[in-house]
C-alpha cells in the first residue's frame, strides 16, 4: 500500500507458505517460507525480485532486523544456532549455538531490543498435559544467555511475543490471557493484564500508546502506557448507555470496568472510597459511541 492501506496492490513472493516478513526501508525487505528448504529471501526493488539465503542443511525458522543493517536470525538442525548480519543480509556470521537444556522444537522466537540485549523462548513439556515456558535473556549479542523467568502452566502453550516501548519497559504474552510487563530491561517479570479471553498480540507505537488484540475480534486500546486504564473500541453501537460488573470481582489488585456509549459523549468514570471520598479519576473526555474498557489499578491506593 502507497495510501496508507487504503488500497493494496499484491507482491510477488517467492512463496505461498510465507510465514514471516520484514521490510527495513521501501525496497528492501525479507521474507520467511516455511517449506523445505526454509529460506530467508531478500529484496531491494520493492519484492519485483527476491534472492534467496539458504543455511542447508539446517532451517531457518526466526529472523529479526532491527535497523538497515544489522539484523539477526536463528536457524537449527541439530542444535540451534544464531547468526548476525551488519550488511542488510549480505553476509551472515555465526553468533553462537544455544544449546540450554530447555530448548527444543518449540524453541523459535526471540526478539533483540538493540544489538547487545536480545531474548529467546522456550518451552518444555514435562508430560502429556503440562508444560514449562522459559525466557532467557543475552546481554552480550547472543555469546551467553541466562533465564529471567519461568513458568509452569497445564494445557496451554505460552504466545512467546514480546514488545518493548524503551529500553527499560517491555510487555510479553504468556499463557492465555495474561501480559507481563518489565520495567529493568526484562531482568524481572511481573502479571501486568489477566483478561478473560486469549491476548494474541500487543502493540505500542510511542510511550504511551498501544494497542492489544485478542479473541473475538477484541481491539483494545490505551493512551497513558497502560497505567491506568485501556481503552477498547469495536465495529457495533451499543443500543444504549450500560455501565457492566467490574471483572474480576472480587480483585487483588486490578480490576477491568466496562461500558457502552449509543453515541459520542463526555465520559467521567471516578472511583470513590466507602465514605464516598473520590479516590481517582479513570476516565475524564469526550468519547465516540462504542464499547469501553478500563483497568482499574487498587495497589497503592489509600
Amino acid at each position: 500500500s502507497q495510501n496508507g492501506g487504503i488500497t493494496w496492490d499484491e507482491l510477488i513472493t517467492p512463496s505461498d507458505s510465507t510465514i514471516s516478513f520484514q521490510f527495513v526501508d521501501e525496497n528492501t525487505g525479507f521474507i520467511m517460507n516455511d517449506f523445505y528448504p526454509q529460506e530467508l529471501n531478500k529484496t531491494t526493488n520493492g519484492g519485483a525480485t527476491w534472492t534467496s539465503y539458504s543455511f542447508y542443511p539446517n532451517y531457518i525458522n526466526n529472523f529479526q532486523f532491527l535497523s538497515h543493517d544489522i539484523g539477526f536470525c536463528t536457524v537449527d538442525y541439530d542444535s540451534l544456532y544464531l547468526y548476525r548480519t551488519t550488511n542488510t543480509g549480505m553476509n551472515w556470521n555465526f553468533v553462537s549455538t544455544i544449546n540450554f537444556d530447555t530448548i527444543n522444537a518449540f524453541s523459535r522466537s526471540f526478539y533483540f531490543i538493540d544489538e547487545f540485549n536480545g531474548f529467546i523462548f522456550s518451552n518444555y513439556w514435562l508430560n502429556s498435559q503440562t508444560t514449562i515456558f522459559y525466557l532467557n535473556k543475552t546481554t552480550d549479542g547472543g555469546i551467553s544467555w541466562h533465564q529471567v523467568y519461568s513458568e509452569v502452566n497445564s494445557f496451554n502453550v505460552p504466545s512467546s511475543r514480546l514488545n518493548f516501548v524503551n529500553n527499560n519497559t517491555g510487555y510479553l504474552l504468556g499463557f492465555k490471557n495474561q501480559i507481563l510487563k518489565s520495567t529493568d530491561q526484562g531482568e524481572s517479570w511481573n502479571e501486568y493484564l489477566n483478561l478473560d479471553r486469549q491476548i494474541n498480540g500487543i502493540e505500542f507505537t510511542d510511550d504511551n500508546t498501544g494497542y492489544i488484540v485478542g479473541e473475538g475480534g477484541m481491539i483494545m486500546k490505551t493512551t497513558n502506557g497502560g497505567t491506568v486504564g485501556i481503552e477498547s473500541f469495536s465495529n457495533t453501537t451499543p443500543s444504549g448507555f450500560i455501565l457492566n460488573q467490574n471483572y474480576p470481582n472480587p480483585f487483588n489488585p486490578n480490576t477491568v470496568i466496562s461500558y457502552d456509549l449509543p453515541y459520542g459523549d463526555f465520559v467521567s468514570l471516578k472511583v470513590f472510597d466507602i465514605l464516598g471520598k473520590e479516590v481517582l479519576t479513570l476516565v475524564n473526555e469526550k468519547q465516540s459511541a462504542g464499547s469501553y474498557k478500563v483497568e482499574f489499578k487498587a495497589q497503592g491506593l489509600p
